[in-house]
């Protein structure tokens, strides 16, 4: 069984060797000022990278991750300490007199390709941060009784896990080799992502299970009957049942009752005649 803390303490001996490197860039840089340009782009992806390990230190306390997905977590980052440890080794040879030429002439070059690779395993390492902020999802899935009370959140839940899955594969795409024949591919890589997409896919599940008998299903926010809906009814539709002829009025008649309401008259069908209803005042 994977040590459930080893992330916690992977993660903190790597923020301590990109703090040591990052000590060492600027004083590098007092020494070479034409590095500055180059190495202040290493020195930010070292900050970007401490930030994520210390947000996924945070998340890695406790066994919630599947023991597979922890042990891949636990090799980029130690791959990433690695080339930590490589960058600030390849500083320490161009600390000579001659360091800026040995920088322009070899140096530079190894330490770009040491911080693209970096980057590619940073950028992996966020979207484990992505996926477990969705750990929520699956402890709600467990309690039948708690997903019924928190279905309006189960919609949001699935569409974060689909915007992460995308990533993740757009992720996997844009970092194919252009060449599979001349550089094979990053195996350590495409097994953490096979990894994170089994995980991402499996906090939350398609549908709400229901207890039997309820007769109601939920998918989402959106609850169902299985009970027809009623037929609107009406005191037409209850005259005809009845057996009663309902006779039509005409339009003007219906207009000359409508004043007459104002005066709290009666209209009988002799006042439309007269069209007005001065006659049945005068009959009172």
């Amino acid at each position: 069984m994977t040590d459930p803390f080893s992330i916690v303490t992977g993660c903190v001996g790597l923020i301590t060797a990109a703090g040591a490197t990052t000590k060492a860039i600027t004083s590098f840089i007092r020494d070479c000022r034409a590095a500055r340009g180059d190495l202040t782009t290493v020195a930010r992806e070292l900050a970007d990278l401490q930030l994520i390990l210390e947000l996924l230190k945070d998340d890695g306390q406790g066994d919630e991750l599947p023991n597979s997905l922890q042990a891949q977590i636990d090799q980029i980052i130690e791959r990433c300490e690695s080339i930590v440890k490589d960058i600030k080794i390849v500083l320490k040879r161009c600390k000579a007199p001659s360091g800026a030429i040995a920088w322009a002439a070899n140096e530079k070059k190894e330490v770009e390709d040491l911080k693209r690779e970096l980057t590619t395993y940073r950028e992996s390492l966020s979207l484990t941060v992505e996926t477990t902020t969705l750990l929520i999802a699956r402890s709600i899935k467990a309690d039948t009784e708690a997903i019924r009370n928190q279905a309006q959140f189960i919609p949001v839940i699935k569409d974060n896990t689909e915007k992460i899955l995308e990533e993740i594969q757009w992720f996997r795409i844009s970092h194919q080799p252009e060449n599979s024949n001349v550089k094979p591919k990053n195996i350590l890589l495409e097994e953490y992502l096979d990894g994170l997409t089994v995980y991402a896919e499996s906090v939350c599940g398609d549908e709400v299970p229901e207890p039997d008998g309820e007769g109601k299903r939920r998918k989402g926010n959106n609850t169902t009957n299985n009970l027809p809906a009623a037929e609107p009814t009406s005191n037409s539709y209850v005259k005809k049942a009845a057996g009663i002829e309902e006779e039509e009025s005409p339009p003007e008649f219906l207009s000359l009752e409508r004043r007459c309401k104002n005066c709290k008259s009666h209209v009988d069908k002799e006042a439309f005649k007269t069209k007005h209803c001065a006659s049945v005042h005068n009959q009172k």
